[in-house]
């Protein structure tokens, strides 16, 4: 591992390459230029997610594509990926990881996320990339299409899935009003929304690092007090809505909120297909999940203290109730009342959605690696790789 500041001669950057933005400020005009200079330079892309701030040409919201369960991502890895930004919570994208990561950040510490870090530069995102930029490099996308073709190749299979947090994204995503501000709770609303791309002109976020008492409502009203004419949503499950509560008391708070609350009546990343605590199967809901706190999915609790603090109340248990009511979230002025919108889903249809959405895409190489870690495990694959020199 090797350090360089703004006054070393740099190394020199070489194959295929790519960004990848964890958390991170609004990218000023100046920054997305530099950065779009530089992957126009080097034929690179941006990986992002909902908490990168940067909406360059050169964006891929990639968390579809990079979530496939059964298909190879091997030809779009990157051999070299800029990590810039702070915690992440797009899991999938970090799936795209090359063979070694470079760090930019300006106070030079060493975060090695992906455990592949090569040198860590301690300057400032904008002086790395100008420095990496030659303008006489003619400029290419290459990179950019084979990613994006990829991703509309996943887009285009995705089938109907169950009444759920990304069957609520899929609907609505694209339809939040330009100029707004979203902010995400984790881990599975950030997850479901990253799937499916907001309007350029809104401006998402989410309070990464907190894993379900993020304090995402107390952001979310922070925030909407510094712009009073702009709408701010808030995407959040049922637990994180209940630890964070008491921030809508506020006797500040405006009629510019639109809080929706995924409650599906625990923790449901408990109950994942995916998750180590799913193999406890129904015991997960006593001993982990947290199910039946907090009202057990009651109808009239958080309606009533919602009313009772001066907000409309909606809700919706399908996706016909769905359709019949969410145009009022999404409308500006609403009786010149803030929204909590209850969306009441199921655990399991949660978990079936998740399965079905990292299975679009299946390639028949990696189904045979899947096949082979199932039969082996991860230890036996690796003593059959190393006994044929792999």
């Amino acid at each position: 591992m090797d350090r360089f500041s703004t006054t070393d001669k740099l190394p020199e950057l070489r194959g295929r390459v790519a960004v990848f933005i964890g958390a991170h400020r609004e990218f000023t005009t100046e920054q997305t230029k530099a950065l779009d200079n530089f992957c126009s330079s080097n034929n690179a892309v941006v990986f992002c997610d909902h908490t990168s701030g940067y909406k360059g040409q050169y964006r891929l919201l990639y968390s579809l594509a990079a979530s496939q369960d059964q298909m190879d991502l091997a030809s779009e890895r990157p051999d070299v990926m800029i990590h810039i930004g702070e915690v992440t919570g797009d899991y999938a994208g970090m799936r795209m990881v090359g063979e070694e990561v470079w760090r930019v950040s300006e106070d030079g510490e060493i975060r090695d996320t992906f455990r592949k870090l090569r040198y860590v530069f301690e300057m400032d995102e904008k002086t790395f990339f100008e420095r990496y930029t030659d303008p006489s490099k003619t400029s290419s996308d290459k990179y950019l299409q084979q990613c994006l073709a990829r991703l509309k190749e996943v887009k285009e299979e995705i089938p109907e899935i169950p009444f759920s947090n990304i069957w609520v994204a899929q609907r609505t995503a694209y339809r939040i009003p330009e100029d707004s501000v979203v902010h995400f709770g984790i881990l599975n609303s950030l997850r479901s929304w990253n799937f499916f791309e907001v309007p350029h002109s809104v401006r998402s976020m989410s309070n990464v690092g907190g894993f379900g008492i993020d304090g995402g409502l107390s952001s979310l009203l922070g925030a909407s007090l510094a712009s009073p004419d702009k709408l701010y949503f808030c995407i959040i499950g049922d637990l994180a809505f209940f630890y964070d509560m008491n921030a809508l008391g506020n006797r500040h708070a405006g009629n510019n909120l639109r809080i929706m609350v995924i409650n599906n009546g625990k923790g449901t990343e408990f109950r994942q297909y995916n998750h180590v605590a799913a193999h406890f199967g129904e015991q997960a809901d006593e001993f982990i999940s947290a199910s039946g706190h907090y009202g057990n999915k009651s109808p009239t609790l958080i309606k009533h203290y919602a009313q009772d603090l001066g907000f409309k109340y909606i809700s919706a248990s399908s996706k016909e109730e769905y359709e019949a009511v969410y145009g009022e979230f999404l409308t500006k002025n609403t009786s010149g009342q803030s929204i909590v919108f209850e969306v009441f889903t199921d655990s399991e249809e949660e978990s079936r959605a998740l399965e079905m959405i990292r299975n679009i895409k299946k390639d028949h190489k990696k189904t045979a690696k899947n096949m082979a870690r199932g039969v082996l495990g991860e230890r036996g694959v690796k003593v059959l790789k190393k006994a044929l020199g792999k």
